[in-house]
C-alpha cells in the first residue's frame, strides 16, 4: 500500500499495526497475528513501513522503530541498550532469554490472546496458569520455538545462539523413534490439548 493509501486509512480512523517494511521475518509475522487474536486488532490493516511519521500515527508498533514503551504500544528489541527478558520485566517469571517483538507482544497480551483463543473472561483466574504452562511447553518443544526465534531475532545484538542438543540417533524409544521424537511429540500434543486442560484440569 502506497503512503497515500495508509494516510486514508489512518483518516478513516482505522487500527493499525505498523512494522517494518523490506524483508518480513517470522517475528512481526508472530507479532502480528498475536496482536490479530484480540478484538481491538482483528480487524487491523498492518501498515509496512520505515517512515517514522506512518509508524508514529500507527496504534501499535512491532520490531520497528528503535523503541520500548508499553504505554504507547511500541515493542521494538533492536536498541542496543535493550536487555529484557521475561524474568527482568515481570521477576515471577523464570524465563530469561532476552525477548524478541513477539516475545514481548505474548509478555504483555498473552492472556488476553488465551482467553480470546478460548472464548472466555480475560479475569479468568486460571489464565495466569495457563500462560505458565503454554510459555512452558512452548520453549520446551523443539528446545523452544518462540526461545529460538527469539535468540536468532537478537543474534545481531551479542546474543549467542542457544548450543544445539546432542544427537539422539542412539537414543531410542519401543517404537524405534529418537528419544527426543518421542519426548516432543508428547509436548506438541499437550500444547494442542490445552483447552481440555482448561476444561477443568487446571
Amino acid at each position: 500500500m502506497n503512503t497515500r493509501g495508509v494516510w486514508h486509512l489512518m483518516a478513516m480512523s482505522r487500527v493499525c499495526i505498523g512494522t517494518h517494511s523490506g524483508t518480513f521475518h517470522c517475528d512481526e509475522l508472530l507479532a502480528c497475528s498475536l496482536l490479530r487474536c484480540l478484538p481491538r486488532y482483528r480487524d487491523a490493516e498492518i501498515v509496512r513501513t520505515r517512515d517514522p511519521e506512518l509508524l508514529a500515527a500507527c496504534d501499535v508498533v512491532v520490531d520497528v522503530g528503535a523503541e520500548y514503551d508499553p504505554s504507547r504500544h511500541r515493542y521494538d528489541h533492536h536498541q542496543r541498550d535493550f536487555s529484557e527478558s521475561m524474568n527482568s520485566l515481570w521477576p515471577s517469571k523464570p524465563w530469561k532469554t532476552k525477548l524478541s517483538s513477539a516475545g514481548l507482544i505474548f509478555l504483555h497480551f498473552g492472556e488476553q490472546v488465551l482467553a480470546s483463543i478460548l472464548e472466555v473472561s480475560p479475569k479468568d483466574l486460571r489464565l495466569p496458569t495457563l500462560f505458565n504452562k503454554v510459555t512452558s511447553i512452548t520453549l520446551a518443544f523443539s528446545h523452544g520455538f518462540l526461545k529460538r526465534k527469539m535468540v536468532l531475532s537478537n543474534c545481531g545484538s551479542g546474543v549467542p545462539p542457544s548450543p544445539r542438543p546432542p544427537p539422539t540417533c542412539l537414543k531410542t524409544a519401543n517404537d524405534g523413534r529418537p528419544v527426543d521424537a518421542v519426548r516432543n511429540q508428547r509436548k506438541w500434543r499437550q500444547l494442542t490439548e490445552i483447552p481440555e486442560y482448561f476444561n477443568g484440569n487446571l
